[in-house]
């Protein structure tokens, strides 16, 4: 039988997973490269130079992803999705979507309607398998999730103790835990190496200790995926808990089944607080995750022992300054500016004494006659906005919802999508329509 997959897997989605997966492993990201040693036959022993160079295409990357959800070949598994996908009653399937919606916006009374009149849908999921406890944690919907543990929803489906942890929930994270979401992480029926995995999950730094003290082997345990406490704790940027374990002799090089170590965990995951304190206890930092999270003194160090790095680019093509834009870190860019880093555009200076807006809902807004040159936007909600006459040159967006927005008349030199230049892109599009 096919392994974590969602529970009513489609075509469309897993060719989506497998186009993703080819993408990530000619960037030679290392959950991608991971998966291809673990699960193609021309992978499997290879060092990760020689597996870099591997020549592969997208029936490689399908094999892999049918042999990650415990198949053989792409073909099996596509005739499992065939056979099992089964046609939803289309009353059903309206009740489903409301609830999915409820979950994501916080209306818990919406969602006690729709269970109490059919509590067999508790367990809902979309068609990437995400329940409506997934989305109320991901969220922070307290009520939500009160709602559906009372309803017996099931809280170990799609680990939603995970989004609600690393996007800092702590309280929702406590009530996920403590209905036994992270019970099979202890991969023991022993009562200590349970608590101790529910203290570490659920924010109990203080429990933790009591456990640890005469339990000190349980620092080292690893669950799913071969992931220490150390791992999860560092996904929840839970600084307290990661100082118990590292007390209590914690590995902080010790790698999961995908190569990660907590310090990459934490850095993919944006927890500046849980990168600090493990790069203070030597793990291996690379300059761009320095840059990224404005690791002043750590940069200066690889920059000293490795000058050559200050021309590195990333699997982006982005220099370490354009990184440094993207992620708002300005005094390294002023360091990296004082060592000669190219500026010649200056797109940097512009950014660096450009406006910072964020956190704003700006739906449906008209905006006219505005110089937004060098500005930093960063999670805004920009959905069916119009701009006329506007200047976004050297402006940088993170995080931003665009759906339906309209630009006329904009300044956007050097403005890129997922590093692509657009103006280029825009130019050929209207010079063709001239022609024709």
């Amino acid at each position: 039988m096919p392994q974590n997959l969602p529970p009513n897997p489609s075509l469309p989605y897993l060719k989506d997973q497998a186009k993703r997966l080819l993408q990530a492993f000619s960037e030679s990201k290392p959950d991608a490269l991971a998966l291809f040693r673990s699960h193609h036959p021309r992978a499997k022993g290879l060092l990760s130079d020689a597996l870099k160079r591997l020549e592969v295409r997208l029936g490689d990357a399908q094999l892999v992803l049918a042999r990650e959800h415990g198949l053989r070949s792409w073909p099996q598994l596509k005739r499992f999705v065939e056979t099992h996908s089964r046609p939803t009653d289309p009353d059903a399937a309206a009740l489903q979507e409301e609830l999915l919606d409820a979950a994501r916006t916080g209306d818990a009374k919406l969602l006690c309607e729709i269970l109490d009149a059919h509590p067999e849908l508790k367990d809902t999921a979309d068609e990437c398998g995400w329940t409506l406890l997934c989305h109320a944690a991901l969220h922070g919907y307290t009520e939500v999730i009160e709602a559906l543990l009372q309803r017996k929803a099931d809280v170990k489906k799609d680990q939603p103790s995970h989004y609600a942890g690393q996007r800092g929930h702590r309280e929702i994270c406590r009530m996920l835990v403590a209905a036994g979401a992270v019970d099979d992480y202890a991969q023991t029926h022993e009562r200590d190496a349970i608590e101790a995995w529910r203290c570490a999950l659920g924010f109990d730094a203080k429990g933790l200790r009591e456990i640890l003290s005469r339990r000190r082997d349980l620092a080292k345990s690893t669950g799913p995926m071969k992931r220490s406490m150390l791992h999860e704790a560092a996904t929840n940027n839970d600084v307290d808990v990661l100082k118990v374990l590292l007390e209590f002799g914690a590995d902080p090089n010790a790698t999961d089944a995908r190569g990660e170590t907590a310090f990459s965990r934490a850095a993919s995951h944006g927890q500046r607080a849980a990168v600090e304190l493990l790069a203070d206890h030597g793990t291996a930092c690379t300059i761009f995750t320095a840059v990224q999270f404005g690791l002043l003194a750590r940069a200066k160090s690889i920059l000293k022992q490795d000058p050559e790095q200050a021309k590195k680019t990333d699997g982006r093509g982005f220099s370490l300054l354009r990184v440094a834009r993207q992620y708002n870190q300005k005094e390294i860019a002023r360091y990296l500016l004082s060592q000669g880093a190219d500026d010649s555009n200056g797109s940097a200076g512009r950014w660096l004494s450009g406006k910072e807006i964020r956190r704003e809902d700006w739906r449906g807004t008209t905006f006219q006659n505005i110089n937004f040159n060098g500005s930093l936007f960063d999670d805004i909600d920009m959905s069916d906005v119009a701009f006329q006459n506007i200047n976004f040159k050297g402006s940088t967006f993170i995080n931003m919802n665009f759906a339906n927005v309209q630009i006329d008349d904009a300044v956007i030199d050097g403005m890129k999508i997922y590093g692509i230049e657009v103006r280029p892109l825009i130019m050929a599009e209207l010079e063709k329509r001239r022609k024709g």
